[in-house]
């Protein structure tokens, strides 16, 4: 199959179960920072893992509910089979905005693993501030939940719909673009489309209340990169 096998396009409201069905299957279990999530869960206590597993619908749905959708479809099934989410913020208004744990869990309620796992993203959020590399900028857009079927891998989906993204976000007058990269595959796309690494952490330093780790490990990988460009250079 060839890139004119696909569309890409901004999701349609009739779309968004496939698009959560895509994401729940093909995102949620291989995307690092959830992945060493539950690593760390399992070392724990696996039967809050079992717990955190039973609600990758709902994580996907929380994953993207904020955000703007674009989506490849397959042409001849009609269905998505890629997805990348756009968060559209303004820099006075994401820098003051701070989500606390009660906020998160009040939002969740009844789904205590996952107010948890949202609050360390949010966390991790808050350390990929990119205000200080842009200061001038006053509208930037996030990209996110980059996900590809596993049946349509190495046919450049990944890299069209970050293009497609960034297109979108120029259109929507975002001066810059960012995004954080876990792995060298995503890492490596990101790089194709004009995106620089402008920030690195590690994901041993956050802890927990007790002072425990709250990630572990995985693939001998302990950094994630915050990858940036200003629109007018892409």
């Amino acid at each position: 199959m060839a890139e004119e096998d696909y569309l890409f396009r901004e999701a349609r409201e009739e779309e968004m179960n496939d698009v959560i069905s895509l994401i729940s299957e093909h995102f949620v279990p291989e995307a690092t920072l959830i992945r060493s999530y539950m690593l760390n869960l399992e070392n724990k206590d696996p039967s809050r893992l079992h717990e955190f597993l039973k609600f990758k619908s709902e994580l996907a749905v929380l994953m993207i509910s904020q955000m703007t959708s674009i989506v490849a479809i397959h042409k001849s099934s009609n269905k998505s089979v890629g997805h990348l989410g756009l968060l559209i913020h303004e820099n006075k208004a994401q820098k003051d905005a701070v989500i606390s744990s009660s906020e998160e869990k009040s939002s969740l309620s009844g789904f205590k693993i996952l107010s948890e796992f949202q609050y360390h993203l949010s966390t991790l959020t808050k350390k990929s501030d990119l205000y200080d590399c842009f200061p001038n900028a006053t509208k930037l857009t996030r990209l996110g939940i980059l996900a590809v079927h596993r049946n349509h891998r190495k046919r450049g989906l990944s890299e069209k719909l970050l293009r497609k993204g960034l297109e979108w976000a120029k259109l929507n007058g975002s001066e810059v673009a960012h995004g954080t990269f876990t792995s060298w595959v995503s890492e490596r796309v990101a790089d194709k489309v004009g995106l620089a690494t402008v920030k690195e952490y590690d994901l041993r330093d956050p802890k927990d209340s007790s002072g425990s780790p709250i990630f572990a490990i995985v693939d001998q990988n302990n950094l994630v990169s915050v990858k940036a460009s200003f629109l007018t250079d892409i």
